[in-house]
C-alpha cells in the first residue's frame, strides 16, 4: 500500500561535524543567555508591578486624606461665611444704634 522509504544514513566529514558542533554550542550559549535575560526581565517586571501596586495604595490613601481635608475646608468655609454674615449684621446694628444716638 504505502511505500515507506528509509532515510539513508549520511556520513559527514570530521570538519563538517566540528563546524556543526560549534554552531550548536554557540546556539546553546545564545539560548542560555537569552533565557537568563528573559528571567531577569520577568524579575524586574515583577518588582515594578509590586512597586506600582504599593504606589497605588499610597495614592488611594492620599486621595482619602485629600477628601477629608476638603470636607474640613468646606465645613470651615461655611462656618466662616456664617461668622462673616454675623459680623456684618452686628456692624450694621452697631451703626444703626450709633446713628440713633447721634440724633
Amino acid at each position: 500500500m504505502f511505500n515507506i522509504r528509509k532515510k539513508k544514513q549520511e556520513t559527514v566529514s570530521r570538519d563538517k561535524y566540528e563546524d556543526i558542533k560549534k554552531i550548536y554550542i554557540e546556539s546553546k550559549k545564545s539560548y542560555i543567555a537569552l533565557e537568563a535575560k528573559y528571567k531577569h526581565e520577568i524579575y524586574v517586571n515583577s518588582q515594578l508591578k509590586n512597586e506600582i501596586s504599593q504606589k497605588n495604595v499610597e495614592l488611594e490613601y492620599l486621595h482619602h486624606k485629600l477628601n477629608e481635608l476638603y470636607e474640613k475646608y468646606r465645613d470651615i468655609s461655611k462656618s466662616y461665611e456664617k461668622l462673616e454674615n454675623r459680623v456684618k449684621f452686628l456692624l450694621s446694628e452697631l451703626e444703626n444704634k450709633h446713628e440713633t444716638f447721634k440724633k
